[in-house]
């Protein structure tokens, strides 16, 4: 860590994104945590700026609440100068495997975590890391990891067509920016990715198996996008109403097979039995499957989309660093 010492212990916060997750967790910071600015794409302050306001205070934290690509070299370049960072940000962590290591390197002069950027509220990096650090062998990790796509498949379930369930889970604040990042799998595969490169395995994003939710046709605008959807509504609540007959509902789930090194996720029609099969509402479902952990793979589960959630996680990150009294 790099030192800076000083009697003022109190924590300075610098916010990137101030969306719906921001302006949550901007309501929750609590009184030994200091707001020394929140920015935007609309603010005369840049990013770079941020961190130089920042590395000017004794304890300082930076926290990304954005979508935004590359900010994994931003990350660097703060904890470089003893900024500690927290992020909700999955893009930075499923950079090439070269710039994760030199984030990964970075992230000695200061505490880096990252623990939303998966399960939103629910605490799924940091049991692994623990499963890691005390020598288990993790063997396999499976289950829901998109609260928002298990909010459409209830949505599904309950006979609502797909094109208003999107449109409800977009004002809700449950998707991604653009919805078509929950749709094509991809925001499921980096928390895949995230957690693959936990244990070991040296993956890409690329290297993921994606199958989308549904097919659809990713042009345009996000409202030409959902605008489009409509036409799918038809064909797919015949088949979910099929598959129910049957006794099966629509999952979308992951796979990390770590002996094989290989990632996969898919929709898939489980059975009543099937662990993803009792999930509701915005619920995730991560199980790690490990030497211990064979017989009854450990489990976590619980809401894994939405804006307060996701902010509770983020400030649990900062309360986590402000509770080690580092500098």
């Amino acid at each position: 860590m790099t030192a800076r010492v000083s009697a003022d212990l109190t924590l300075e916060v610098g916010v990137l994104g101030t969306g719906n997750v921001g302006r949550e967790l901007l309501a929750l910071l609590p009184e030994s945590v200091r707001l020394r600015a929140a920015v935007n794409r609309r603010s005369e302050l840049s990013a770079e700026g941020l961190i130089d306001a920042l590395a000017q205070a004794p304890r300082a934290v930076l926290v990304d609440v954005t979508a935004a690509d590359g900010f994994d070299a931003l990350y660097v370049r703060a904890l470089q100068r003893g900024v500690h960072v927290v992020t909700a940000n999955k893009k930075g962590l499923v950079a090439p495997l070269a710039r994760r290591a030199a984030l990964d390197a970075a992230a000695r002069h200061a505490c880096f975590r990252y623990e939303t950027t998966v399960g939103a509220g629910l605490p799924v990096i940091e049991p692994l890391k623990d499963l890691v650090r005390t020598r288990d062998e993790v063997r396999l990790i499976e289950g829901s990891f998109s609260g928002t796509l298990g909010f459409l498949c209830g949505e599904l379930a309950r006979g609502i067509p797909l094109s208003r369930a999107v449109r409800s889970a977009r004002e809700l604040g449950y998707t991604e920016p653009d919805p078509r990042e929950d749709l094509g799998g991809w925001d499921v595969a980096r928390k895949a990715l995230i957690l693959a490169r936990e244990v070991g395995l040296s993956l890409e994003l690329n290297d993921v198996e994606v199958e989308p939710f549904v097919a659809f046709d990713s042009g345009g605008d996000v409202e030409t996008f959902l605008s489009s959807l409509e036409r799918l509504d038809d064909a797919l609540g015949e088949r979910v109403r099929q598959q129910a007959a049957s006794g099966r509902v629509l999952r979308y789930l992951a796979s990390v097979d770590v002996a094989a090194g290989k990632l996969a996720v898919a929709p898939r029609w489980v059975e009543a039995s099937h662990p993803a099969a009792q999930l509701r509402g915005t619920e995730s479902l991560v199980t790690y499957t490990t030497a211990r952990y064979s017989n009854y793979p450990m489990r976590i589960q619980g809401p894994g989309a939405g804006a307060a959630v996701t902010a509770a996680g983020v400030l649990a990150d900062v309360l986590a660093i402000e509770r080690q009294r580092l500098p």
